[in-house]
Order: structure tokens, then C-alpha cells, then sequence
């Protein structure tokens, strides 16, 4: 499921910007804010990276959300997992 722009692997800023857009929909809040992306690369057994995933969490509005979103080189950025919608 992606209706996510173009964002490159590396790129944790633009992973942070994506969760918080999505937040926006999904808390309802257009003040939620995401904290720093954790960045974790996923390794084949031979060694090559197969994708780079990040955890996101986001919260506003009295709410909090937690995102894992999957990059892989030269392909979009997907939201691979939404792991909670919570209010505090």
C-alpha cells in the first residue's frame, strides 16, 4: 500500500515527512510531529542489503502512532506496517 512520493533510502528527513503526512489522516491532527526515524538495513544472507526499514513514531492531538516504512534502492518508499494507533 503506497501512495507515497519517491524518497531515497538514506534519506531519514524525508521518512519523518512522510510518516508525519500520513499521521495527519490517520490521527486526524494536523499538528502531529514525527520523532527521529530509526534506520535499520536489512541484510540477504550473502551480505547485500536488501532494503533499508525505519521506525517512525509520530504523535499529536493527545495520540500517537508508530510506522515501519521499507525503502529499497531506486524504488519508492512503502509503509510496510502501521504498529498502533494510541491515545495517551
Amino acid at each position: 500500500v503506497s501512495d507515497a512520493p519517491a524518497v531515497h533510502r538514506n534519506d531519514a528527513a524525508k521518512v519523518g515527512a512522510l510518516a508525519e503526512e500520513r499521521a495527519h489522516k490517520d490521527l486526524g491532527c494536523a499538528s502531529a510531529k514525527a520523532g527521529r526515524p530509526v534506520r535499520s538495513v536489512r541484510m540477504s544472507d550473502w551480505g547485500e542489503p536488501l532494503f533499508t526499514e525505519y521506525r517512525t513514531w509520530v504523535e499529536g492531538c493527545g495520540k500517537h502512532v508508530t510506522y515501519v516504512i521499507a525503502c529499497h534502492d531506486d524504488d519508492e518508499c512503502q509503509f510496510s506496517e502501521t504498529l498502533g494507533l494510541y491515545p495517551y
